[in-house]
């Protein structure tokens, strides 16, 4: 029988701070057992990671780092957008330096275009690739230290949950307010999003972006501005996260970005919608 190797568990100081860390030694008291030598966290509390590689042996260090912290972590080596979009993931990691190095990097920037998921997702890529080139994410240079990678995972999970908790409501005289702009319905009670009477999928936090903007009636947001209301003061990603995600929004509207419709970039500061 092969034996299975659990080195990288045997670090349960590293989970003290977790909130659903539990030793093995007080669980075992509790359940009225012997107190065995700690091998590893027990977690009451996880949040759930997919990493997408085709390689999935070169993130083996970095999966191991996050189990030991109290995260379910799905690995696949390709990314389908049908199985993503029925998972209830927090966030989802891709090896895009992998898919670079193989030649797939285009079939999987349009698989990830194809997902519905309101996961957060972090890209892993090769050390000049374009960061606008990648729809709805931040993205880090790969391979990079271990420390330095599961910060970015735990900020980003951090993230993710003071985003599900705040979510903005338009509000007009106490009552729920629908925003029109052009051909666009924006609905924040329904939170729903139209544009000449057909549905537009967007993800949350372009659903939050586009409200926004329409709140401000024409007014210029500076990155930094939208940084703060849509993705709250506690977000520490770099302000291209903005720009990603008007690419990904421009991208749904059928809004190019060199005859804006809807959007408009004001160069070297920031976005306001486009004149009626």
């Amino acid at each position: 029988m092969q034996k299975i190797d659990n080195s990288f568990m045997k670090r349960a100081s590293l989970d003290i701070g977790h909130p659903g860390f539990k030793s093995p030694g007080q669980t075992a008291e509790k359940m009225g057992r012997p107190v065995e030598t700690a091998i590893g966290a027990y977690c009451s509390e996880t949040q759930r990671v997919a990493v997408i590689s085709l390689f999935p042996e070169r993130l083996r260090g970095l999966v191991g780092e996050l189990t030991a912290r109290c995260l379910d972590v799905l690995v696949f080596h390709r990314f389908d957008p049908a199985v993503m979009d029925g998972l209830p993931l927090e966030l989802v990691v891709i090896d895009a330096a992998a898919a670079a190095e193989a030649g797939e990097l285009a079939e999987l920037q349009a698989a990830v275009a194809d997902t519905r998921s309101r996961a957060r997702f972090l890209w892993l890529v090769q050390e000049n690739a374009p960061a606008a080139d990648l729809a709805n994410a931040e993205t880090i240079v790969w391979p990079m230290p271990l420390s330095d990678a599961v910060q970015w995972v735990e900020e980003l999970l951090s993230a993710a949950q003071a985003e599900a908790v705040t979510t903005p409501v338009a509000t007009a005289n106490g009552n729920s307010a629908v925003y029109t702009f052009k051909d666009l319905t924006l609905d924040p009670k329904k939170m729903t999003l139209s544009r000449g009477g057909k549905r537009v999928e967007v993800t949350k936090t372009e659903f939050e972006l586009l409200l926004l903007l329409m709140q401000e009636g024409g007014a210029v947001l500076t990155r930094e501005e939208i940084m703060d209301r849509v993705w709250g003061s506690q977000y520490f990603g770099g302000s291209n996260v903005v720009d990603v995600h008007v690419k990904s929004l421009r991208k749904k509207l059928g809004d190019p970005a060199a005859a804006p419709i809807y959007i408009v970039t004001v160069r070297g500061v920031g976005y306001r919608l486009a004149d009626e």
